[in-house]
């Protein structure tokens, strides 16, 4: 019987793309995926909190920068790892969106349709362009008057 959900490739994929591309590429998984790429990214940070461990052990005369000596030698690590500055904002994400503290994405339609009721131009803007355009457009003023203020042709 095949468990529902996400296949190991599929992870490595959107894990691949979130890293490459950033987080917000998984604005449109659903929070089954969500829960199984935030295990696959755990994974990938708890494998690699181990070799820099690791690291910590085997370089115990390691010489430090002031403020990463005493206890703070992991946080040098993690600071130095590109897998685990790739990871961990990926894992955070994660959470959020799995806690629901992220807001929903608006949809591109959606946000064509507020762009058009509230144009980008103010008021006293598109009046100044528009007496400026109606010198050299005279027959066209009230069109163009119409383009900025719905941004429709």
């Amino acid at each position: 019987m095949k468990t529902p959900g996400l296949t190991e490739e599929d992870l490595k994929e959107f894990y691949s793309k979130a890293v490459t591309y950033g987080v917000e590429i998984l604005n449109n998984i659903d929070k089954m995926e969500a829960l199984q790429l935030r295990e696959y990214a755990i994974k990938i940070l708890q494998t690699e909190l181990y070799s820099l461990e690791e690291i910590i052990i085997k370089l115990p005369d390691f010489d430090y920068p002031v403020e990463y000596k005493n206890g703070n030698e992991l946080k040098y690590w993690k600071n130095k790892s590109t897998t685990y500055s790739r990871t961990k904002p990926i894992v955070d994400y994660l959470n959020d969106f799995i806690d629901g503290h992220l807001k929903v994405p608006i949809k591109k339609s959606e946000s064509n349709r507020q762009a058009k009721a509230n144009p980008v131009f103010k008021s006293d803007f598109i009046d100044e362009i528009n007496n400026i355009l109606k010198i050299h457009f005279s027959d066209q003023d009230e069109a163009l008057l119409n383009i900025f203020k719905t941004g429709e042709l």
